[in-house]
């Protein structure tokens, strides 16, 4: 990939189609090990420590008028994930009702005019009467699940368009953990661009950061020396994302004072 970006090139015109009415259909999947785990609740009885977590969405979205919005909604959902053994035979009883919730679910995205994700909100189908903490923790974690599969359409654009020479990103999507405490620290990413066919640019993207889980603030805060890299494949044409695939990983720096198997 590397290669790709030896020569210099000219700034390649695009910007985000962000019309009203403007419509686009994607297969969103993620997949992430933690070092630790997250729970996961069913609405009733059922908890669950759940050590990894694959997500896939197909989902078909429409930008709205007003602030920039884009309202997708999710046609199929599919959830798989580990699990510490003898909590086996409970994973799938939790990630079927959470399926259940996300299939036909609408997702509202708040865009910046660069790309930019600022927001996202999830509204689950219920599948009972039932709102009370345990539902609210589950609604909250599956729109942290959803924001991080998300994350991919959170490129910026500088306004001239894909800059020659490169471009930096701060607070992306992309580097933030799956925790409900939030993130702390920070990091940096530089995308580089380069035409690809006709109507096609490809944009590499490597970066950098050291985050902390909020839920180790109070006690002893635990550093991850985070790295990223990917590629994003943009229709010039249309204004849209064609292809976006990413890959990062996280281990405690020295000062953390543990270790990872």
């Amino acid at each position: 990939m590397i290669s790709l970006f030896t020569a210099a090139i000219a700034a390649i015109p695009f910007h985000w189609d962000l019309d009203e009415g403007a419509h686009h259909r994607w297969v969103m999947e993620s997949q992430v090990a933690l070092p630790g785990h997250i729970w996961l609740y069913a609405d009733q009885n059922v908890d669950v420590r759940v050590r990894s977590l694959r997500t896939q969405l197909v989902v078909d979205c429409v930008v709205t008028a007003g602030a920039i919005t884009m309202q997708c909604d999710v046609q199929d959902a599919s959830l798989a994930g580990q699990t510490y053994p003898n909590e086996a035979g409970l994973l799938q009883v939790v990630l079927d009702e959470i399926d259940a919730k996300l299939t036909g679910a609408r997702i509202e995205l708040e865009l910046r005019g660069d790309g930019r994700v600022k927001g996202t909100k999830v509204a689950l189908v219920p599948l009972r009467d039932a709102n009370n903490r345990r539902t609210r923790h589950t609604a909250e974690m599956v729109r942290m699940i959803v924001q991080r599969t998300f994350a991919p359409l959170d490129l910026q654009i500088p306004r001239q368009g894909l800059e020659e020479g490169g471009w930096p990103q701060y607070h992306a999507s992309l580097l933030q953990l799956l925790t409900l405490q939030g993130t702390a620290g920070g990091g940096k990413l530089v995308h580089h661009a380069q035409h690809w066919g006709e109507d096609r640019a490809i944009v590499a993207t490597a970066g950098r950061a050291t985050l902390i889980d909020g839920a180790t603030m109070i006690r002893r805060p635990i550093p991850f020396d985070t790295h990223l890299t990917g590629h994003t494949v943009l229709d010039t044409r249309r204004g849209t994302l064609a292809e976006a695939r990413w890959e990062i990983y996280g281990e405690p720096t020295a000062s953390a004072g543990i270790s990872i198997p």
